[in-house]
């Protein structure tokens, strides 16, 4: 069973493609709610999706909630493909150094 964020476009849906056809239980989940239906549709096997925003507690509670409903038992592989950079590629700071709010908001 595997949990994927950002699971509508790019590297999450092409993740989530791939432990589907590999015959893993997915769900899904972005904040997109009508590109999550869309492409879980087009994703093989049992797919869940859940529109969510990673950085509310109240949708992750609501994701894993419906997770544990749906497929029951626990999650074997959680990927986090969500992307919340908040900066610019021109941003004067290296990439290692991230601020203590942009963190807490990620």
């Amino acid at each position: 069973m595997a949990v994927i964020t950002g699971g509508n476009s790019g590297i999450g849906l092409a993740t989530a493609r791939k432990f589907a056809a590999e015959g893993a239980r997915v769900a899904i989940c972005g904040r997109d709610g009508q590109t999550l239906e869309t492409v879980a549709g087009d994703i093989s096997g049992d797919t869940l999706a859940v529109q969510a925003d990673v950085t509310k507690l109240f949708d992750l509670d609501r994701l894993f909630r419906q997770v544990s409903e749906r497929f029951g038992g626990g999650i074997d592989v959680l990927f986090s493909s969500m992307q919340a950079w908040r900066g610019s590629h021109h941003c004067p700071r290296p990439r290692n150094h991230i601020m203590t709010k942009s963190w807490t908001r990620t």
